[in-house]
């Protein structure tokens, strides 16, 4: 309770850290409550935090790891609902990218309260959401499976920016469930090799560009075709150029606690997000309850996911491997081990790994 000396102001919508312990000191009459006891309870998942991004060039985000909940007939009509759902996330940008004084809060991982407490105080930090503000709503809470892990890769859009340069246009019949739109040579190979012993093993071959020409040809021909008659509509889905990745840093001044999350401590109760089933987040994995003689070794004789950040950066780094492009990166990788009998794990997992060695190194390397 509030002491009957103090007035019991109405919430904000957003509060910093210092804020937020002087309303909590205030209502719970405490004065222990400091940044670092709020870092905490972000950190054991007991509320998020977030980080107000204002708008100072226009973005793009993009899903990563995303994976939509529901279950579907078939691959066409999930690719139909994926399509959708991406035009949903490019109505808001568009909203915001509109609006030179409006604001999304950027919904932070629990680990990156860790590495506040244990580092210099300035994140670069894993987004893992979107909060609309204005609309008060997230833009992927509810969206996405508990397994998916996801979070977001921002971009700046470079002054000259035209949407069609960057987009493809898709038709979609939701009547018959039909989706036309281009393919890569990555889906070429997918469907020639599902289900074989190639299935995780990308190579670029001339036959898969001819199939990949023949096919957007053919594409490009149904898209004139199509698109003005009844029952087609045409959406966007993102394409192949390189856009420029946003560098985003925050101090401790940047952080906010949300009204709901200030509320939900006023109650003594608490999110537990890391007790919901299914709950995985990017650097911040669950341990695993392997028993097995393999896995009680690597125990006993593991080193920390940091270190071994290190050694695959530094081993990139001298082979020549540009990280920061995975998908190239994987390509020549596994060029090299089909050629030297050595085996490599899938793309996505390679990708994953790939990202947090650059990751850990622009952000954590001692120089």
């Amino acid at each position: 309770m509030y002491s009957k000396n103090n007035i019991l102001l109405p919430s904000k919508s957003a509060y910093t850290l210092k804020e937020a312990c002087n309303e909590l000191n205030l209502y719970f009459n405490r004065t222990d409550i400091d940044e670092k006891y709020i870092l905490d309870l972000v950190h054991q998942g007991h509320i998020w935090f977030y980080a107000r991004f204002s708008k100072e060039s226009y973005i793009l985000t993009l899903p990563i790891q995303w994976e939509l909940d529901g279950k579907f007939e078939c691959e066409e009509e999930k690719t139909i609902e994926e399509v959708l759902f991406f035009n949903k996330i490019l109505r808001h940008q568009t909203n915001y990218n509109a609006y030179g004084d409006y604001d999304l809060y950027l919904k932070l991982s629990i680990i990156d309260a860790f590495y506040a407490l244990n580092t210099n105080r300035i994140i670069d930090p894993v987004v893992i959401d979107i909060y609309d503000p204005y609309d008060n709503f997230h833009w992927l809470s509810n969206k996405l499976s508990a397994e998916s892990a996801h979070n977001l890769e921002l971009y700046k859009v470079p002054e000259n920016f035209n949407r069609d340069d960057f987009f493809r246009v898709v038709l979609i019949n939701h009547e018959k469930k039909i989706c036309i739109k281009k393919i890569t040579w990555f889906d070429v190979h997918d469907e020639i090799y599902r289900g074989t012993d190639r299935e995780n093993y990308y190579i670029e071959t001339p036959e898969m560009h001819e199939i990949v020409e023949l096919h957007n040809q053919e594409v490009d021909r149904k898209i004139k075709q199509f698109i003005l008659k009844k029952g087609w509509t045409p959406y966007y889905w993102y394409g192949d150029k390189d856009m420029e990745s946003l560098k985003l840093d925050f101090s401790l001044e940047d952080i906010l606690i949300l009204k709901e999350d200030m509320e939900i401590l006023k109650k003594g109760d608490s999110r537990r997000i890391r007790e919901q089933p299914g709950y995985t987040l990017h650097l911040d994995k669950k341990e695993s309850n392997d028993l097995s003689p393999e896995a009680i070794h690597a125990n006993k004789n593991g080193i920390s996911s940091r270190s071994i950040n290190k050694i695959i950066y530094a081993l990139a780094d001298m082979a020549n491997l540009d990280i920061s492009q995975p998908q190239a990166a994987f390509s020549q990788l596994q060029m090299y081990c089909e050629k030297n009998g050595v085996e490599l794990p899938n793309k996505d997992t390679c990708g994953k790994a790939f990202k947090n060695a650059k990751y850990h190194f622009d952000n954590f390397n001692s120089k």
